[in-house]
C-alpha cells in the first residue's frame, strides 16, 4: 500500500516541478484610430521576433459613414485575412452604425513585420487593434 502512494507522490512532485520551470510571456499592444472622411491609408504594423509561439491581431470597426477595408498581411506579403464594411450602404442610407471584426490568431508565426493595412473611403469610423505575442520560455 506504501509503494503506490509513493509512487504517486513522486509523480505529482516531478510534473508540478516541471511546470514551475515553464514561463509564458505575452506582450499586447492597442491602437485606435479615429478614421475621418478626409483620412488616408492608415497600417499599423506588428514586429514578430524568433521564438514567438502565438500570434493574436483583433481589429474592431464601427462604420458610421462611407466603406471601410481592413487587411492582415504577413512578413512575406501574402494577404492572411480581409474585413469589408460598408459595400452595401446601409450605414449611411439609414443612419446606422455597422461593426466588423477581423481576428487572426497565428501558431508559430512568421519572424518579422506584419501588417494591419485600413484603407477608408469617404469614411468615419472608429478602429482598434489589439496584438498580442505569447513566447513561451
Amino acid at each position: 500500500m506504501k509503494k503506490p502512494f509513493a509512487v504517486l507522490i513522486t509523480l505529482f512532485f516531478l510534473f508540478a516541478g516541471a511546470s514551475a520551470f515553464a514561463q509564458r510571456c505575452e506582450t499586447s499592444i492597442m491602437k485606435d484610430i479615429s478614421i475621418t472622411e478626409k483620412s488616408t491609408e492608415q497600417t499599423v504594423t506588428v514586429e514578430v521576433e524568433e521564438g514567438v509561439s502565438q500570434l493574436k491581431l483583433n481589429v474592431n470597426c464601427q462604420l458610421t459613414t462611407g466603406k471601410i477595408i481592413v487587411e492582415v498581411y504577413s512578413p512575406d506579403g501574402k494577404r492572411k485575412g480581409r474585413l469589408t464594411l460598408g459595400e452595401t450602404n446601409t450605414a449611411e442610407n439609414n443612419g446606422q452604425k455597422e461593426d466588423g471584426k477581423l481576428m487572426q490568431e497565428v501558431e508559430k508565426p512568421a519572424k518579422g513585420i506584419w501588417t494591419v493595412k485600413i484603407v477608408p473611403t469617404k469614411s468615419k469610423a472608429d478602429v482598434r487593434v489589439y496584438t498580442s505575442q505569447i513566447t513561451n520560455n
